[in-house]
């Protein structure tokens, strides 16, 4: 039987789960959005549902993204169904995508960094079980992460961690990391994010010395494994 990897939410609204083994739909997670606004009318937008016409050039010129993008999703398919690691594994085309426009199409690349993933995964498995509303809604300590409504000049999603609303009585730090986790998981399963990237902004402002834990080897070493880092 094959597993599903790829992680998004089904449904409109908030769900009562996040499911991380199967990430779809973008919009349907809700994000806080700061009251934040830009004279420049060029700026575009966090939520939209096209690709400007100079994305295209740009996944040329800088991601060497070209018509042989199928051929060579297709080779990714194949050497990953053949792989000791990743076989049996149902990916998500757009999952996918985000490890080969990361890796420029080196798709020896992108496999280096999916096995480091699905090797975590399996190694930290809850570190992908469900969110229940909780942790979403009920306890403010979970509301540190605001998306800016307008993106960079260069297309980037803006995201604020405000970790003075993180209460550690609330949320442990394993549940820290989980759910910042999902937040960066999801964003980059838009084709904007994947082409321009994230740009996240850690406020310090009121926070002590506890946050230091965060920092931990094993930490880091998920982060490092889980995040597609340029």
């Amino acid at each position: 039987m094959h597993k599903q990897y790829g992680v998004a939410i089904h449904g409109v609204g908030r769900p009562s789960q996040i499911n991380f083994w199967n990430i779809e739909n973008l919009s349907s997670m809700e994000f806080q959005s700061l009251n934040v606004t830009s004279e420049n009318t060029d700026v575009l937008p966090f939520e939209m549902e096209y690709l400007p016409d100079y994305m295209f050039k740009k996944c040329e010129a800088e991601l060497k993204e070209t018509l042989e993008k199928e051929k060579k999703l297709l080779a990714f398919r194949n050497i990953l169904e053949d792989d000791v690691i990743t076989s049996g594994i149902n990916f998500k085309e757009d999952f996918l995508i985000q490890y080969l426009r990361h890796s420029k199409y080196d798709i020896n690349k992108a496999l280096k960094h999916l096995r480091n993933y699905v090797n975590v995964r399996r190694k930290k498995s809850y570190m992908f079980e469900s969110f229940t509303d909780k942790y979403l809604s009920e306890l403010l300590s979970t509301n540190f992460i605001n998306i800016v409504p307008k993106r960079s000049p260069d297309g980037c999603a803006i995201s604020i961690l405000q970790l003075d609303k993180w209460n550690m009585k609330h949320l442990t730090i394993e549940k820290f990391i989980q759910l910042h986790m999902m937040y960066i998981m999801q964003l980059l399963r838009d084709q904007m994010n994947q082409i321009n990237g994230l740009r996240i902004i850690f406020d310090f402002k009121g926070t002590g010395l506890p946050l230091i834990k965060m920092c931990s080897p094993q930490n880091l070493y998920i982060c490092n494994h889980m995040i597609l880092v340029r």
